[in-house]
Parts: structure tokens; C-alpha cells; sequence
């Protein structure tokens, strides 16, 4: 699963247990924001869950000014992710993670 790991934020603050995240894992290679899941092309994995989240539901954030701020070795692939989905209108990084991401795009 990409960017989705045991000490993650959704994890620590017990909105999905790790049993749930195994259960998307399997069929999917997965990342997500807000607790909503995406595909390696940044579609929408339907699931049951996010109907248990309150907040902004992941196909709303293709119509707003969204700034997210995300880095790290472990999280390229789910930005790249988000990027290609059109969740993310503005991404404040690191130098390394930037670079990454570009790599990615000319591949």
C-alpha cells in the first residue's frame, strides 16, 4: 500500500484499523487523503468506510483551491498519485521529493 503504513495519521488516531487497510491492500495498490482512497491513477477506490468519516468528501477537492504539504521517500508515489487525480492544486515540498516527482512524470 502506498503511503499508507502502521505509524500512519489514519492508523495513530484509530479512524481504520489495520485489518481494514490489509482488506484494500489486496486488490489495490492504494493511497489516500482525508481517509479516501485512490488508485495508482488517482481514481476513486469505492469503499464503505469514508461513509463512517466526517469531512470533505475526495471528489470535492477537484473543484477547490487545495494546498497540500507532503515529503518524504515514503510518500512520493501517493502525491504523484494525488497530483494526477486532481486532488491537489498547489504542493509544498522539499527539494528531494520534488525532484522525485518530476523523475516520475517524465518516465
Amino acid at each position: 500500500m502506498v503511503g499508507i503504513y502502521p505509524d500512519a495519521t489514519i492508523i495513530q488516531e484509530e479512524k481504520m484499523t489495520m485489518n481494514e487497510l490489509t482488506f484494500i491492500k489486496q486488490p489495490n495498490e492504494a493511497s489516500d487523503i482525508l481517509g479516501q482512497f485512490y488508485d495508482q491513477n488517482g481514481k476513486i477506490i469505492d469503499l464503505t468506510h469514508p461513509k463512517r468519516l466526517i469531512g470533505t468528501d475526495l471528489k470535492s477537492l477537484r473543484v477547490l483551491n487545495v494546498i497540500a504539504v507532503a515529503d518524504g521517500e515514503k510518500k512520493i508515489e501517493a502525491i504523484y498519485r494525488a497530483i494526477k487525480g486532481k486532488y491537489i492544486t498547489l504542493l509544498i515540498t522539499d527539494e528531494a521529493t520534488a525532484i522525485s516527482l518530476l523523475n516520475m512524470e517524465v518516465k
